[in-house]
Order: structure tokens, then C-alpha cells, then sequence
């Protein structure tokens, strides 16, 4: 009952995501790129304008309870796609190498930081909720498999 309990509140735990505008997610976007690749003004404003023509059009997508969860991510997925390649445009080759490169340490950091934070907060549980060797490790094997779903589920090619 008790691991019941850890993975319902896990789950909407982790569930809980900060939906907030895309300009509060990816308004940085912008000001990072701008210090990481030395952009110029001229640079610095086209992107300005290229995220928030995207921005708006993917607020208006996220919007649309017409569209089924799946289309909205197809559709997302899509409008990122142009937006990168409006932004490739603006840069330099090398610029686009180095915010390459950057953005995938990025990823790497975050997943690091992500499993630790997973760890942690197992290892929290376990402790609160006095779970034995085996609920703990069938709480982290249930925890790998929700992860293996997601990346099923958000990164089809």
C-alpha cells in the first residue's frame, strides 16, 4: 500500500510541469545565444524576431483543444524545425557549430541534473515512507520504465 501511495505521489510529482509562455521558457533563448556566439545587433534582432513569430504561432497551437495531443506535437515539432532553420540562416557556420555544441552539453547537463534530482527525491521516499530494499527497487524500476515511456511517446522520429 505504502509503494502505492510513493508512486501516485511521484507520478504527479512529476508530472507537474511549468507551462509557462514560450517567451518565459525560451525568452533566454535569445540573451544565451546572444552571449555564447557574440551575436551582433542585426543578428541579435533578427532572432528576437524569429522567436517571437514562433512563439506566438506555438501559443496559439498549445491553445487549439481542437487538435489531438499527438497532431500538437507533430505540429510543434515542425514550427521548431522552420525556426531553427530561419535562425541557422542568421548565423555564421561556426556560430551554428558552436551553439551545436552548446546545446547539447545543455542537454547533458540537464539530464545529469534530472537524475540526481530523481535519485534524491527516491531516496527520499525510501526514508519517509520507511520502504524496504525491494519497494525501493521496484520503485526505481517503475520510475525507468515511466522515463523509457516518455522518450517512447516525445521523441518518435
Amino acid at each position: 500500500m505504502l509503494l502505492v501511495g510513493a508512486v501516485m505521489i511521484s507520478s504527479f510529482i512529476f508530472a507537474q510541469n511549468d507551462v509557462a509562455a514560450p517567451e518565459k521558457r525560451h525568452g533566454g533563448r535569445g540573451e544565451s545565444m546572444k552571449t555564447v556566439l557574440s551575436l551582433d545587433d542585426a543578428q541579435y534582432s533578427s532572432i528576437k524576431e524569429i522567436n517571437k513569430k514562433y512563439g506566438e504561432k506555438q501559443r496559439t497551437l498549445r491553445r487549439d483543444s481542437t487538435l489531438k495531443r499527438e497532431d500538437k506535437f507533430k505540429e510543434i515539432k515542425n514550427l521548431n524545425e522552420q525556426r531553427q532553420s530561419e535562425v541557422d540562416k542568421v548565423l555564421t557556420p561556426e556560430q551554428n557549430k558552436k551553439w551545436s555544441t552548446y546545446k547539447k552539453e545543455r542537454i547533458e547537463k540537464r539530464k545529469a541534473a534530472g537524475e540526481k534530482r530523481v535519485k534524491a527525491y527516491d531516496e527520499k521516499l525510501k526514508k519517509e515512507l520507511s520502504l524496504t530494499d525491494d519497494q525501493y527497487k521496484k520503485l526505481q524500476e517503475m520510475h525507468q520504465r515511466d522515463r523509457e515511456h516518455f522518450k517512447k511517446r516525445h521523441h518518435k522520429k
